[in-house]
């Protein structure tokens, strides 16, 4: 089991989950988690949900505890809100942690900065008048800049300068959100400017993409024009019902961009507003392909490499 990746881990904990199996899906994780040390804020929740759904309530306790001693911490209203900790929501233990969370959360969010991870091509051009190609990916939302790359990094094997914002608003300990997406359309100009001066950067080949709300922003950037891609792909965007796109899909529909969008079939909260999305930008003769996997939830396809290969080549089509 330690040759097991974290995709594969928390796959094995999802599906005892939906079984009612907690017991065994919280001894799985606790004991294959540590040799996942990059992703301990994930692993310390599921841990703590699990044990609350397996009524061990104590246990539970004690794992937010050590959470917070190890210097992780979680945003008051998913604890407060997550149905799985609903038993726990009384206990004068809990409320006294979660109201530590939320001190950490407001020191976190004062000292959050700008930030941004270049990951430059295999073979950078000789001269300085030859141009590279520009990819800009967006991480989702309780997510990390550097938890990011390895998704995105065969870019620069394919000759891309793959660059990687990270958001400055707080989601927890080791995450981040793009909730406010006017901050987060400044922060990611200010980060394009900074590439332009820094690299010999192709306006021709520049593309966004994104995962989950970064998905969304991704799209968000490139039809507003904030950040001029020639195209965007996304995996998973959430595009809820309440927000309309047509405007902006109609305002774009000469600018020549592209969109790939890659949803599964299983991602019930994005699902079918990706698939609105392709259906209304081929309506407006903006080119983009819906790539559905039939047995894939919120999460990047297993063969994403060769997927990302095949996207790429469709928004440089000429």
């Amino acid at each position: 089991m330690a040759e097991m990746t974290i995709k594969e881990l928390m796959r094995g904990v999802i599906d005892l989950y939906h079984v009612g199996s907690y017991d065994l899906a919280y001894g799985l994780l606790t004991r294959e988690g540590s040799h996942f040390p990059d992703n301990s804020t994930r692993i310390f929740y599921w841990r703590l949900c699990l044990a609350a759904k397996a009524g061990r309530y104590p246990l539970a306790i004690s794992i937010l505890k050590d959470a917070l001693d190890t210097g992780i911490w979680y945003p008051a209203a998913q604890l407060q809100d997550d149905e799985d900790l609903r038993p726990l929501q009384d206990n004068p233990e809990f409320v006294n942690l979660v109201n530590l969370c939320k001190q950490r959360h407001a020191e976190a969010q004062a000292n959050a900065r700008p930030s941004l991870v270049t990951v430059q091509p295999e073979h950078l051009p000789a001269g300085i008048e030859t141009k590279i190609p520009l990819f800009i990916a967006l991480h989702g939302d309780y997510n990390n800049a550097n938890q990011t790359i390895p998704y995105w990094k065969t870019l620069s094997e394919m000759g891309h300068l793959l660059a990687i914002p990270q958001s400055t608003q707080v989601g927890t300990a080791e995450g981040y959100i793009w909730d406010d997406f006017m901050l987060s359309e400044q922060e990611i100009i200010h980060h394009y400017k900074t590439l332009r001066k820094q690299y010999p950067i192709d306006p021709k080949r520049t593309l966004i993409g994104g995962f989950s709300l970064g998905g969304t922003l991704a799209i968000w950037l490139t039809l507003t024009r904030a950040i001029p891609a020639i195209g965007f792909i996304v995996i998973g965007p959430y595009l809820p019902k309440k927000f309309s796109w047509l405007p902006l899909i109609e305002s774009c529909q000469d600018k020549k961009v592209r969109g790939y969008i890659i949803i599964g079939k299983q991602d019930t909260d994005c699902y079918q507003g990706a698939v609105t999305m392709a259906n209304q930008l081929k309506a407006h003769d903006v080119p983009c392909e819906l790539e559905i996997h039939p047995k894939l939830g919120h999460d990047f396809p297993p063969d994403f490499d060769q997927i990302l290969s095949k996207a790429v080549r469709f928004l440089l089509a000429d």
